[in-house]
């Protein structure tokens, strides 16, 4: 697992803290949990717990980042301008990716719902063809018994 996997998978930005690493892990470990009834999938839960994990073991290193020459002098915020504006396209750019990524395990999520609904209508279409087929033997048998057969001779 990589560390842009591990942070999309918990749906959060790669600048986050250990507490919201934490928070991500809690609230979505709580809503996929296989024994949280409607909402649990295994599958998912799977994912943010190895997610979690990964980030755990290995933290993201700091990166130090050298400041930028700055042309002018600082009362016009250029040096902060030109930070925020790069911060901003990237965290669009994340939340795009995250977005698109979020769908595309929704769908898979879906996909996988439709897999299993369609397992269990094929299980209860095969109880029910044995059933009609176990009253058709029976009523076949049934038929070819004499009423008043005694059993001796005539």
């Amino acid at each position: 697992m990589t560390y842009e996997q591990a942070f999309s998978i918990l749906g959060i930005l790669p600048n986050a803290n250990e507490a919201q690493i934490k928070t991500a892990y809690r609230r979505l470990a709580k809503k996929y949990h296989p024994d949280s009834g409607i909402g649990g999938n295994a599958h998912a839960y799977d994912l943010v717990h190895s997610a979690y994990d990964f980030l755990m073991k290995n933290p993201l290193p700091k990166v130090v980042q050298k400041p930028r020459k700055v042309v002018g002098n600082l009362t016009n915020n250029s040096y902060s301008y030109q930070n925020r504006r790069e911060r901003e396209k990237l965290e669009k750019t994340f939340e795009k990716q995250q977005t698109e990524k979020k769908e595309q395990f929704a769908r898979k999520v879906e996909a996988f719902k439709q897999k299993e609904e369609e397992k269990k209508k094929e299980s209860e279409y095969a109880e029910r063809a044995a059933e009609i087929l176990r009253m058709m033997l029976y009523d076949g048998v049934k038929q070819n018994i004499p009423e008043n057969d005694t059993g001796g001779g005539r």
